[in-house]
C-alpha cells in the first residue's frame, strides 16, 4: 500500500446516511473530522489575525482624521470592530463544520432529564459562578509559581484593563458582555462547534469544545475562567438538546458580573437607575460568596444527580476512537491557539 491509499484509507469518512447511531462512527471518520476540525481552527486563527491588522490600521486611519474623538463613537466603533474580529471568521468556519455532519444529529443520544425538575434552575447558576471563580484562583496559583520560580510578571487583569472611562462606555461593556457574547458565543461553541463534536461521543465532545472556549478568549487571565464554564455550559447544552438554556446562564453570568465589577462606572447620577444598579450589584455579591463558599457541594450535587453523567465514546474500537483526539492536524491547531495568547 503506498502512501496515497494508506491516507485515503486511514481519513476517508464513511457513509453517514447508512449510520443508524453514533456507536457505528468508525475510526476513520473520527480521523476525518479531528483533521477537518484543526484544519478550521488553524483558517480561524490566521483569518482572525489578518483582520485584527486591517481593522487596526483603519482605527488608526479614522484617529488621525479625527473621526474617533468622541468617546462614545470611539468605544461603540472599537468593540463593535473586535467583536466582528472575534466571531465572524469563528462562525463562517465552523458552519461548514456544522452542515457537513448535520445527518448524524437525529441519532445522537437523547437524555432522560425527569430528575432535573428536583434541581431549581438556581443552582445551574451558582455553579456556573463558583466554576468561574475556581478557574480565577486556579489562574491566580499559576501565576504566583511562575513568578516564584520563572521570574514571570503579572498577568494582566481583563476586566480592570476593560474599566470604562464613563457611563455611556459602561453600558456599552455591558451591552457587548451581557449581550452580545452569550448570544454569539453559544451559538458557535456550543452549536457550531459541539454539535459536529457529539460523533465523538458527549462526554469528549464537551471537553474538547470548553477546551477551544477558553483558548479562545486569547488571554491567560480568562482561559482557565471559561474552561471551567464551558464545561457546565456544554454539559447544559447536551442535556436539553437547546442552546437556550446557556444562553440564558451566559446572559446571567455576565450580566451580575459586569455590575458588580463595574458597578460605579455604571452610575449615571439618576437616583432610581443608580438604586436598581445597587440592587443588581448586592444581588451578584451575594450570589458570588454563596457559590464560593458552597460551590464544592453545587458541583457534587450535579455530579450526584448524575447530570454530569454524558455519554462517551462508545460501540466497536473505542479506544481507537479515543486515540484520534491525538490527530496532529488538531493538537496544532490547538498549539497555534495557545501560542497567540501566551505571545
Amino acid at each position: 500500500m503506498n502512501l496515497t491509499e494508506y491516507i485515503r484509507a486511514r481519513y476517508s469518512p464513511q457513509n453517514l446516511n447508512e449510520i443508524e447511531s453514533t456507536d457505528e462512527i468508525k475510526p476513520c471518520t473520527m480521523r476525518r473530522f479531528a483533521a477537518e476540525l484543526g484544519i478550521g481552527l488553524i483558517a480561524i486563527t490566521a483569518v482572525e489575525y489578518l483582520f485584527s491588522s486591517v481593522v487596526m490600521l483603519l482605527l488608526l486611519c479614522l484617529l488621525k482624521l479625527g473621526l474617533l474623538e468622541n468617546d462614545i463613537v470611539y468605544n461603540l466603533v472599537t468593540y463593535f470592530s473586535s467583536s466582528l474580529i472575534s466571531y465572524l471568521p469563528k462562525i463562517a468556519v465552523l458552519s461548514v463544520l456544522y452542515h457537513r455532519y448535520r445527518t448524524l444529529y437525529s441519532k445522537y443520544h437523547k437524555y432522560d432529564n425527569s430528575f432535573l425538575k428536583f434541581l431549581p434552575p438556581i443552582i445551574l447558576l451558582l455553579c456556573s459562578f463558583a466554576l468561574g471563580m475556581w478557574g480565577s484562583n486556579i489562574t491566580t496559583l499559576i501565576n504566583l509559581f511562575l513568578q516564584a520560580f520563572f521570574g514571570a510578571g503579572e498577568i494582566e487583569d481583563v476586566m480592570e484593563s476593560m474599566a470604562p472611562s464613563s457611563f455611556e462606555a459602561g453600558l456599552i461593556i455591558l451591552g457587548v458582555t451581557a449581550v452580545v457574547a452569550p448570544l454569539a458565543e453559544e451559538f458557535i461553541y456550543r452549536k457550531l462547534l459541539l454539535t459536529p463534536l457529539r460523533v465523538m461521543g458527549d462526554a469528549p465532545a464537551v471537553i474538547i469544545s470548553a477546551l477551544v472556549f477558553g483558548l479562545a478568549h486569547g488571554n491567560f487571565d480568562q482561559f482557565a475562567y471559561a474552561f471551567f464554564t464551558g464545561l457546565l455550559y456544554g454539559a447544559v447544552a447536551v442535556r436539553y438538546g437547546s442552546i437556550i438554556p446557556t444562553i440564558i446562564l451566559h446572559f446571567l453570568n455576565n450580566f451580575l458580573v459586569t455590575i458588580t465589577t463595574y458597578q460605579d462606572m455604571l452610575k449615571s447620577g439618576i437616583w432610581i437607575l443608580d438604586g436598581v444598579v445597587d440592587v443588581i450589584a448586592a444581588v451578584g455579591d451575594f450570589i458570588t460568596n454563596l457559590s464560593y463558599f458552597g460551590g464544592f457541594f453545587l458541583v457534587m450535587l450535579l455530579a450526584v444527580s448524575k447530570f454530569l453523567e454524558l455519554k462517551p465514546v462508545d460501540g466497536e474500537n473505542k479506544y481507537e476512537k479515543l486515540r484520534c483526539f491525538l490527530c496532529p492536524i488538531l493538537i496544532i491547531a490547538l498549539g497555534v491557539m495557545l501560542i497567540m495568547f501566551i505571545d
